[in-house]
């Protein structure tokens, strides 16, 4: 019997019939909301049509989730289009989720919503509710879970993010739920050792039971620190042993360091913590942040990991249990926090979207940029020998707003259409290495030069080795410098000329991370990556765009043009020790890049100047960090792939996806369900829709003849198929 077939075995078709759709589609979203409160459950708001809490007024999660009408009120007062989920553990709710396979037969009728997944080989998302209360695991036969404590499900009226509402179809009595379980906890045996240990001990523990994995209390190791016996996730593959025994084991040393110890054959010398940790992130689908050290959890985040229920009484449970949340995604980014304007960049931002739907955090950007081109060369900062002059890599799908807000900000720096009016040269769009350069030559040759670049593949195409490469090169030649030559074709004298206070700003954008890495691939050692200042948003909802405020445009130019630029902007003692504080913190990879630090440092003055003040303060300090922790979310999840070219970025791509099957196996998966066909490697890497296919075809060719092989799938419709999994290592 194929993998497939044995899954099948495991969820017969089900044989119930359910009711007419039972929710009204006038309901609001709140009234959605409402409905679930007055049912006695606990919601909480997540982002618009996403899954993922809206950590603006949930910043834990589905910890905040709350039964109180007057505090949802408040949320949807923030957001009407916040979307509405149940917190199921507090609802005393056990939620039987079905993805990819039909119900089970066995389960009694209930209270059922369809999701708003789209139907794949006319399945779709079915969920079962029940009253009650066990522990969230994959139920048998794969294609779904079942979800109790510690999880959330969206509520009926949610929109998917496929667009489609989850919908009541059975609105009948909760029945009791088939699996009942009291929430315990394994009770630790006596800490032994320090205290940083069993802060360390703690953090484990709760990691363990987020990722359901069984262990036994903890008992003194031979080199001074803990030990727990776990159920090792790959015993499956063991030939002997048993659930717990000796050979598989969890350790901290002495120092703090964690190790994960499995002696069985298949294990030894291959499944070490890294394997471990990746396992659990893959089983819980999100990061489990374990602090500074890439072995220990010293300097964790309070939030990363929290104590887990206990007694049946819902309580804590681990934050990191939400749906479809991948650290590696676009969703794991967090939300711009306006509270980061201040000054002139929030006047920018306020006349720029007066009236619209845009998004503030481009303009904020934009307009930090622009007035960092002004004060370069003028403005200086205590302690720090730095030029505020950014590369602005605005990243957003179209309709994320990037170019409508460079385009209304334009209109404030040349309000009558005439240049210079702002004392920035703006251009849009470079040639060539040659023609950049250039720019700096022409009058006013005193002014700094803005850049804007509508989309950064263009400027990829151009860049390309057998066109101008030397557009990149010039760029990172001004990046940290402001010394230029440029040599003179004959035919203009000769010679060459010189200029020591050429100074380049510039804004670019782009769809996605993906589109910066394939445009400038190949320069990574040359510290491009680090000079860029990113900043992330989604589409929108279509508004209207009345026109810029001719008067109040004029109005803050002058505000702009009368600027102090000049002097020294200081630093006081307080805020100093805040940055110095939050940097010490930081993983050693972070500390490492010294643009980082510097970046953060600006970040401050900049906020210190942008209101008008010449000493930064805590208050600017704290807006710094701010933006530092979601730059670094933003770099990690669009800048994470450097490539030699472009067959490299792609070969890069294959090989993530197949390491995450490979993850998916090891955590014992049906392999029918992890299989992939070409295609799907294709649209998973994006060539498909950005007709890279031939390139796409050279990566295929060099990778998959070694790291994947053929796997035969059945289809619903009896149809074989082929597809391919990862090839198993010796």
């Amino acid at each position: 019997m194929s993998p497939l077939n044995e899954a099948s075995a495991c969820a017969p078709v089900i044989s119930h019939v359910f009711t007419a759709e039972a929710d009204p589609a006038s309901k609001t979203l709140l009234e959605c909301a409402l409905d679930c409160v007055r049912r006695g459950w606990f919601v909480l708001p997540c982002h618009p049509r996403k899954k993922l809490p809206a950590g603006d007024v949930v910043p834990h999660g589905v910890l905040d989730a709350s039964n109180d009408e007057g505090v949802v009120r408040q949320w949807w007062a923030a957001n009407p289009d916040y979307n509405p989920a149940i917190a199921l553990g507090p609802s005393n709710l056990v939620v039987f989720d079905f993805d990819s396979i039909r119900p089970f037969d066995s389960l009694p009728p209930t209270y059922t919503v369809k999701t708003g997944r789209e139907q794949k080989d006319g399945i779709g998302g079915i969920q079962m509710y029940y009253s009650g209360c066990c522990k969230t695991h994959a139920h048998a036969g794969g294609g779904g879970e079942v979800r109790s404590r510690g999880a959330y499900v969206m509520a009926a009226g949610a929109i998917h993010p496929s667009g489609n509402p989850y919908t009541v179809i059975d609105d009948r009595e909760l029945a009791a739920s088939p699996e009942q379980n009291a929430a315990t906890a394994i009770i630790a045996g006596p800490a032994i050792g320090t205290d940083e240990q069993e802060t360390i001990a703690q953090y484990v523990e709760t990691a363990f039971d987020a990722a359901e994995i069984d262990y036994q209390s903890r008992v003194a190791n031979d080199q001074g620190g803990f030990k727990w016996f776990i159920a090792c996730p790959w015993r499956g593959e063991h030939t002997e042993g048993k659930d717990f025994d000796t050979s598989s084991a969890v350790i901290i040393w002495a120092s703090g360091k964690l190790i994960y110890e499995c002696k069985h054959g298949h294990c030894q010398n291959i499944r070490q913590w890294k394997e471990l940790r990746e396992w659990m992130e893959d089983k819980v689908g999100a990061r489990l942040v374990f602090g500074d050290e890439p072995n220990g959890l010293l300097d964790a985040p309070p939030l990363a990991l929290v104590a887990t229920e206990t007694d049946a009484t819902p309580q804590s449970t681990p934050q990191s249990i939400v749906e479809e949340v991948d650290e590696m995604s676009e969703a794991a980014i967090p939300p711009f926090d306006p509270s980061v304007m201040n000054g002139i960049y929030a006047k920018f931002v306020e006349l720029v979207t007066r009236g619209t739907t845009l998004s503030p955090q481009f303009t904020y950007v934009i307009a930090k940029t622009i007035v960092g081109a002004r004060m370069a060369g003028k403005v200086k900062f205590q302690n720090l020998d730095e030029e505020p002059r950014f590369y602005a890599a605005l990243i957003g799908a179209t309709g994320s707003g990037k170019g409508e807000a460079w385009r209304r900000t334009a209109k404030i720096l040349q309000p009558d259409g005439a240049l210079g009016t702002c004392e920035i040269k703006i251009v849009n769009s470079v040639d060539s290495g040659a023609g950049l350069k250039d720019l700096f030559f022409d009058p006013p040759v005193e002014q700094p030069v803005l850049v804007y670049i509508d989309e950064i593949e263009s400027l990829g195409n151009k860049s390309k080795d057998t066109r101008n490469p030397g557009i990149l090169d010039s760029m990172i030649e001004l990046a940290d410098s402001t010394s230029i030559s440029r040599v003179l074709a004959k035919g203009k004298n000769g010679g060459s000329k010189t200029k020591n206070d050429a100074r380049l700003v510039m804004v670019m954008c782009g769809q996605e991370g993906t589109a910066y890495t394939k445009a400038l691939a190949g320069r990574a050692k040359q510290g491009l990556w680090d000079r860029f200042y990113p900043e992330y948003g989604v589409p929108q909802e279509t508004g209207d765009l009345p026109p810029v405020d001719e008067t109040d445009a004029i109005k803050l130019l002058i505000e702009l043009n009368k600027l102090d630029y000049s002097g020294t902007v200081a630093m006081s003692a307080e805020a100093k020790a805040h940055i110095d504080d939050f940097w010490k913190s930081q993983p050693g990879d972070v500390r490492k890049k010294a643009r980082f630090k510097k970046n953060l440092q600006l970040d401050a003055y900049m906020s210190a100047f942008g209101r008008g003040v010449r000493t930064v303060e805590p208050e600017d300090a704290a807006i710094a960090v701010k933006i530092f922790t979601r730059q670094l979310i933003i770099r990690r999840v669009c800048f994470s792939t450097e490539v030699p070219d472009r067959t490299g970025y792609y070969i890069g791509l294959l090989k993530n996806i197949i390491g995450h099957m490979e993850r998916r196996i090891a955590a014992g998966e049906p392999p029918a369900q992890v299989a992939k066909s070409r295609r799907d490697f294709e649209t998973e890497t994006n060539s498909f829709r950005v007709n890279e296919g031939h390139i796409f075809e050279r990566a295929w060719q060099v990778h998959s003849a070694v790291y994947l092989e053929k796997f035969t799938v059945k289809g619903a419709n009896g149809h074989s198929y082929v597809k391919f999994l990862p090839v198993p290592w010796e």
